[in-house]
């Protein structure tokens, strides 16, 4: 940010979205939620990764992006929170779309891949069930929000 604070006109914006916390992302939550039963105990059972940590929702927390974003000579920063259904199926089967989605992308699909083909079989079941009642005729959406982040150079 102090890169791109140099290279700005006086007065220039920056806008950009960042995720808010996951608890209201369910598209990233319920995913891991669901598998976390299946997989191996150790596994199952490890610690939270850290939210600080470059990742999806490392600019979760305004009061943190605040500060970084005035140490590097930015000002009036506002966030707005912006909520809206995170599509991750779509088409006839919109909720076998997202069983695939999401064992493609993110921590549930890392850790079902990594324990093990009957694990993969288990978990497609279960996610299906999970997934189910968010879906539509022809898409399947979860709960998300961003901040919409703004600032002057």
């Amino acid at each position: 940010f102090a890169n791109l604070h140099a290279l700005a006109a006086p007065g220039g914006r920056l806008c950009f979205a960042c995720w808010q916390a996951p608890a209201k992302n369910l598209w990233a939550t319920l995913p891991m939620q669901t598998v976390a039963p299946l997989l191996p105990t150790a596994e199952a059972g490890a610690q939270p990764a850290d939210p600080l940590a470059p990742g999806p929702f490392a600019f979760a927390d305004p009061d943190r992006v605040r500060s970084i974003l005035v140490a590097a000579g930015w000002h009036d920063i506002d966030f707005r929170p912006h909520a809206f259904a995170m599509i991750i199926g779509e088409g006839d089967d919109p909720t076998a779309s997202a069983v695939h989605f999401t064992l493609r992308i993110g921590p549930a699909a890392k850790s079902v891949r990594e324990a093990g083909p009957a694990v993969e079989a288990a978990a497609r079941i279960a996610l299906a069930a999970a997934l189910s009642p968010h879906a539509a005729a022809d898409h399947l959406g979860l709960p998300a929000a961003v901040w919409l982040v703004t600032a002057r150079a």
